[in-house]
């Protein structure tokens, strides 16, 4: 059986050990509008401007999309979307060890927000399925699966919190040529 929280421990600890993360933030922004596009295979103009307004560009003009709405499920327009916004994002933070640790910091907000929302469900899942074995189920193999379902939605969680951390951090440039990151 694999143990996840180790999984998500060797992750957050080579991420901080200083290791480049540039594939990390490209699978996952990528990986986030895969899963948008999966999950509304038919276009849904306003599913798609709630997702691109939380999770990547507060200002997005909806013109391109409501007059093409097949855009709103085509995963090449999103990640284009995604990839030009970031660059923005990029351009406010011009110095590469400035945007390294923005990286950084982002994949472990993300990281740990979703692994502590993971680990309440993992506490309750285990309540409930304790609760199932007066029930005649089997209550190890029912947190089994359970579990593994819910560590594959804490994944997707994940995919969008590190592009709204991303995409959507307010920064603000301090005097002392700092920059000071508002996560939303």
């Amino acid at each position: 059986m694999v143990n996840w929280g180790d999984k998500i421990y060797e992750q957050r600890d080579a991420i901080i050990a200083g290791e480049d993360v540039q594939g990390k933030v490209d699978f996952a922004v990528k990986q986030a509008a895969r899963n948008f596009v999966q999950d509304h295979p038919q276009p849904d103009v306003a599913a798609f401007l709630d997702f691109v307004y939380q999770h990547v560009d507060r200002d997005y003009n909806p013109a391109p999309v409501r007059e093409a709405p097949k855009l709103a499920a085509d995963v090449d327009y999103l990640t284009d979307l995604i990839m030009h916004r970031l660059a923005a994002v990029h351009e406010k933070l011009p110095a590469e060890d400035q945007w390294a640790y923005f990286e950084r910091l982002a994949l472990l907000k993300a990281i740990d927000w979703e692994w502590i929302e993971q680990v309440d469900n993992l506490q309750t899942l285990q309540s409930v399925t304790m609760n199932r074995s007066t029930q005649g189920s089997n209550p190890m193999y029912e947190y089994q699966k359970e579990s593994r379902r819910s560590f594959k939605v804490m994944k997707r969680a994940l995919y969008q919190e590190v592009l709204a951390n991303l995409l959507c951090s307010e920064l603000i440039a301090k005097a002392d040529g700092t920059v000071k990151v508002n996560f939303p």
